[in-house]
């Protein structure tokens, strides 16, 4: 008898995956290996072409999301990239089995998972019935206030209101390359407030206005000077989602009137203060010593003195202090 001489990925096509067990993702480990998740892409990558000394080649990376909330990452490498780059759509649900599962690289990826897939040429993707179970986007958000005490580089998914939004600009790297930024300022209502920066694309097309809620998934935190939060390949940003916590945030601003928000991230702007319908204006930094404050609050007897310490590394002073 003649043996088959076709390729292990031309088998994979005539496999129906319609009616496999589904697995959640959250279960996925590289020890397992037959299994099929239903998911949702909620993020699709451009695809990126790269040359060195072992040669060339491309890849593409996708987020997908099951019904039970699990997130992962998966990226597709050369052969890979023409198969499935074409098939995959935001948004759209498939079923997926027999990729590659091994540890995630937190460099690439935004979503919460110890693992990430690999597509292979054994790898299935089939469009599946949208039964509206997945939902389009997970959240875990974390507040303003929290972000203080988050570790450089931790990614975190976070949701506020813009206090303000600077237009667009472009600079070149060391290297010559353009690049294009754009700065917001967001609040929440723990009354604290911090800088996002968002890159590319994202920066240029950005539609949204003081006062309309803001979800970023997968910000990037940097310590550089102050706190303040970046968005990242695999970042995703959403004005005025339709959520819970989003729509909360809306109705106690709107309701809210004017408010003053201590700010994480230092600027030249100073200590922002809300205004009603979104306008807001930016408050001077006086700089004062020690003695200056301990001597005000003295001739006071009801007030709240907010100040940041400008010290040199070697000072006993780090942060914020409590005044004997």
């Amino acid at each position: 008898m003649q043996k088959s001489t076709a390729s292990p990925s031309s088998f994979s096509v005539t496999e129906d995956l319609t009616n496999q067990p589904i697995h959640p993702i959250k279960t996925l480990n590289p020890y397992q290996t037959k299994w099929v998740i239903k998911a949702r892409v909620t993020k699709k990558g451009d695809i990126k072409e790269w040359t060195n000394a072992k040669g060339s080649g491309k890849l593409f990376g996708v987020d997908f999301l099951d019904s039970d909330g699990g997130e992962i990452h998966a990226s597709g490498f050369r052969e890979e990239v023409d198969r499935f780059y074409p098939l995959l759509e935001v948004n759209k649900v498939y079923l997926i089995s027999k990729c590659s599962v091994k540890p995630s690289n937190p460099k690439f990826s935004t979503v919460k998972n110890e693992y990430e897939l690999t597509f292979n040429p054994q790898t299935i993707i089939q469009p599946a019935k949208d039964d509206n179970a997945i939902p389009t986007i997970s959240f875990n958000f974390r507040s303003i206030a929290d972000l203080r005490t988050m570790e450089k580089d931790t990614t975190c998914d976070v949701v506020g209101i813009l206090l303000r939004v600077d237009p667009s600009a472009k600079f070149n790297s060391k290297a010559g390359k353009e690049y294009t930024k754009r700065t917001v300022l967001l609040g929440d209502d723990t009354m604290t407030s911090i800088e996002l920066t968002l890159w590319g694309s994202e920066a240029e097309s950005f539609s949204g206005n003081v006062g309309d809620v803001l979800a970023v998934k997968g910000a990037k935190v940097s310590d550089y000077n102050s706190k303040s939060l970046g968005t990242i390949i695999g970042s995703m940003i959403q004005v005025n989602p339709e959520n819970s916590s989003a729509s909360r945030l809306l109705g106690w601003y709107q309701n809210g009137g004017n408010f003053n928000f201590i700010e994480l991230s230092v600027n030249t702007r100073g200590t922002y203060t809300g205004g009603e319908g979104g306008e807001g204006r930016a408050r001077s930094n006086v700089v004062q010593t020690i003695a200056d404050v301990q001597e005000a609050r003295a001739q006071m007897t009801s007030v709240y003195i907010f100040f940041s310490f400008f010290t040199s590394p070697f000072s006993p002073f780090s942060g914020a202090s409590t005044l004997p």
